[in-house]
């Protein structure tokens, strides 16, 4: 008889507001990366900017043992919406996320999510106010990459916890990346690769 097996590591890549999974961009290559260091008890997927994060957080919940590792590696609105709301969601479930490694990360108000019509005005808050992204306590350590060439550029991700060790950003606008160039940044691709190795 087959046993189901518990995911003990999970590698999530979220992609940015234009992405989809039907197309080939720099978060797509980037899971593709991540497949070498996947195993029966380790997840790596590739989940949408707006994926629904209370279903991925039960998702993660009912296929983990106690104190599963959880990585997050966001671009653009994958940090300001999937991640957020997952970190938020996981913690009815006591799980966290032990590493965030964004890419230029751009704020989402969650009024969008409230109000119908408000999505449009939502794109425009995250791209030109460049609010701080808060994050919940349950994550351990953000890393960031952020440019400063074209708008959107690289919102601060701002803990709300002494928990949660936020490293100071690396500004790759010396490198001449855009927003919409930052997913395919080797730089970005590098860290992410680092820390799926330490849990490999």
């Amino acid at each position: 008889m087959i046993e189901p097996v518990r995911v003990k590591i999970w590698n999530i890549v979220a992609s940015g507001n234009t992405q989809h999974e039907g197309q080939q961009h720099g978060s797509a290559r980037l899971t593709a990366k991540l497949r070498n260091f996947s195993r029966p008890d380790t997840f790596v997927g590739l989940r949408a900017w707006n994926d629904n994060a209370e279903r991925l957080a039960a998702f993660i919940h009912y296929s983990s043992p106690w104190a599963p590792v959880v990585n997050f590696f966001g671009y653009s609105w994958g940090n300001g919406n999937l991640g957020r709301n997952l970190a938020e969601a996981l913690q009815k479930y006591n799980i966290r996320i032990e590493n965030w490694i964004a890419c230029d990360p751009v704020y989402r108000s969650k009024m969008a999510e409230y109000i119908p019509g408000f999505g449009h005005m939502a794109r425009a808050i995250g791209v030109l106010r460049q609010a701080d992204i808060k994050i919940p306590a349950n994550v351990m350590r953000v890393q960031s990459f952020v440019q400063a060439n074209k708008i959107p550029r690289g919102a601060r991700i701002v803990a709300t916890s002494p928990m949660t060790m936020i490293e100071q950003p690396i500004d790759l606008s010396a490198k001449g990346y855009g927003h919409n160039e930052m997913d395919e940044a080797e730089e970005w691709h590098s860290a992410v690769i680092a820390c799926a190795e330490r849990y490999a």
